[in-house]
């Protein structure tokens, strides 16, 4: 088990690495990738830290659509943002 703040700075690493948004073809057919969203998915641990760690979600892309944009808003609570 790793502590918050250095489970924190993996996952930054890991946005860098695997952002979200990104599209891709599969089958005649396009999907957004969640990115580094998905390691909200390994455990609950790892997901409080995700979802509680306001700098992850600064990056929004408007174009994921209005449900992401407004989780992304909340998540991200008064660190600046960057709008994509």
């Amino acid at each position: 088990r790793l502590p918050p703040e250095v489970l924190t700075r993996v996952f930054r690493f890991n946005a860098l690495l695997e952002p979200h948004g990104i599209q891709r073809s599969i089958s005649s057919t396009r999907q957004t990738e969640v990115g580094w969203i998905k390691v909200t998915y390994v455990c609950h641990f790892w997901r409080q830290v995700a979802l509680g760690e306001p700098t992850l979600w600064a990056d929004v892309d408007v174009g994921l659509g209005q449900e992401w944009t407004t989780v992304f808003l909340a998540r991200s609570k008064a660190v600046p943002i960057r709008v994509k």
